[in-house]
């Protein structure tokens, strides 16, 4: 006999476990004999109606693992056998899953559950070589959530939905914001599906011998490793209590060359704001040029700014224009281009999502829902004073000098006159620092002060031999580009020093 607290308030039905028991999934509560179906915990649905009339008592049964029935008070009929509900649920629920726990101030009432029917859990049975399982493990290591908010997401889930020699493997994992799904192929015997932990499971199998590792669960959601003489065993969670992660499937993608997709996010993000409180600039912006269909990459934290633009075959139209991709989800993206395995990467925006595919992976991005500043005002144009500068003279210089700035700060001071760059840096605590360049310079002497740390990465994203500095004065932000490159440039603004 098990005795659930019920309550059920606008929206949320909610069940806590056993009288006194600390919330928690209702697995852990229902003894070890095997696994139940589904998890009591907080469901959010759209149909349910606003109670206004408290629930005495009320059933929850756990038909299948994706309906849930309620049994309310107006449906119990007396028996000889003491008080009993009729067969008819008033609220049937359809859910996807039962997820997180929700505590609430309301008053719970009380109910005696008999019984709670059990899933009978597929015991999957499979082979994968080692190379394989491992790439898809190593992708997903810095997606898992590493903090503790729902613990079920530094899992990955593995599912092997046909069982063949030809049959595949899949792998997917998630943190709500960003999630990737790889198919894998597998000798598969038996299908199935769990969760387990990612991380352990990766320094695992990156331990085993280079062999055929074979893989297979038990009844109460453990993982079964073996390999040559090794054999493992990983507590898991169902499968079905994991996170459903949205399907690739957009009315039209384009394709862009892997190469040109990953030198646009190298140019842009490290422009990116870090800062929480700026949600709209933390993430990069994509637009599709309308004059000339080329694709543009903007990042900007409001002391810098990245632009890239580039043209690329084919019909880009099928893009939706002006969406800002996630710092994290165009990290992860940048990650799938590199491994080089292929030349193009689709990429679609639908429903506010990012979706990118390569080969067997898809990447799924949640996309930043804001408007992005206009950009365009910040870029100087008409700037009078240009330097060409060679890219290690110049950047090696500044990092010398920024040795003995401010650990606040980081400023260095720039001043120009002609035929020399004079780089100074002053710290009351610690002294002085400076060092002469020699340039192509005829003009009025000019002096202003950048964030070296800001002036360093910008030039690192040019990513020239030489770089084209151009300035107006000392309170005007500077443009930095390659010399034969216009349609990449970076902005920095200037101190007060």
């Amino acid at each position: 006999m098990h005795v659930f607290r019920i309550a059920k308030t606008n929206r949320v039905l909610l069940g806590l476990g056993r009288t006194g028991q600390t919330p928690g999934s209702a697995r852990a509560y229902l003894g070890s004999s095997g696994p139940v179906n589904a998890s009591i915990s907080a469901l959010v649905h759209p149909t349910l109606t606003p109670v206004t009339q408290p629930i005495r008592c009320a059933r929850v049964t756990l038909r299948t693992e994706t309906e849930v029935c309620l049994y309310k008070p107006d449906h119990i009929v007396e028996s000889p056998a003491g008080r009993q509900f009729n067969d008819k649920p008033i609220h049937p629920i359809k859910s996807l899953r039962w997820t997180r726990f929700v505590r609430s101030a309301d008053t719970f009432y009380y109910y005696s559950i008999p019984s709670i029917s059990k899933q009978k859990r597929e015991r999957m049975k499979l082979s994968i070589t080692k190379s394989e399982f491992l790439r898809g493990l190593s992708r997903i290591q810095s997606i898992v959530e590493k903090r503790n908010s729902m613990p079920i997401l530094a899992n990955v889930l593995i599912e092997a939905p046909k069982k063949g020699k030809e049959g595949t493997l899949h792998l997917a994992a998630t943190d709500l914001e960003v999630g990737i799904r790889s198919l894998h192929q597998a000798n598969v015997s038996e299908p199935g599906g769990l969760t387990v932990s990612a991380k352990k499971l990766f320094e695992i199998i990156r331990e085993l011998s280079d062999e055929i590792i074979k893989l297979s669960t038990t009844a109460n959601s453990y993982l079964e490793i073996q390999c040559d003489r090794s054999r493992f065993t990983l507590a898991g969670t169902a499968a079905e209590e994991y996170p459903t992660l949205p399907e690739f499937r957009p009315e039209k993608t384009v394709l862009i060359p892997a190469t040109v997709l990953s030198e646009m996010i190298d140019r842009t993000l490290y422009a990116a704001s870090v800062d929480e409180t700026r949600y709209n600039l933390n993430g990069v912006y994509f637009e599709v040029l309308e004059e000339t269909g080329a694709i543009r990459l903007v990042a900007t934290d409001g002391h810098r700014l990245a632009c890239v633009d580039r043209e690329i075959e084919g019909d880009t139209s099928a893009l939706t224009s002006g969406v800002i991709i996630p710092r994290k989800g165009l990290g992860e993206l940048k990650r799938l281009v590199d491994e080089g395995d292929v030349d193009e990467i689709e990429l679609a925006f639908a429903n506010n999502s990012g979706f990118a595919r390569k080969g067997d992976v898809t990447l799924v991005m949640r996309l930043i829902e804001g408007e992005f500043p206009n950009y365009n005002q910040v870029i100087p144009k008409n700037l009078t004073r240009h330097l060409i500068l060679s890219t290690d003279t110049f950047v090696q210089a500044v990092r010398r000098v920024a040795l003995l700035s401010s650990e606040r700060s980081h400023a260095v001071k720039l001043e120009l006159s002609d035929g020399q760059l004079l780089i100074t840096s002053s710290n009351p605590d610690l002294g002085d620092a400076r060092e002469e360049l020699d340039i192509d310079y005829t003009g009025e002497t000019l002096a202003i002060g950048f964030n070296a740390k800001y002036l360093l990465d910008a030039i690192a994203a040019v990513r020239s031999k030489e770089v084209r500095f151009s300035f107006q004065d000392e309170l005007s932000p500077s443009r930095l580009s390659p010399p034969d490159d216009e349609k990449t440039l970076a902005v920095v603004m200037p101190m007060r020093i």
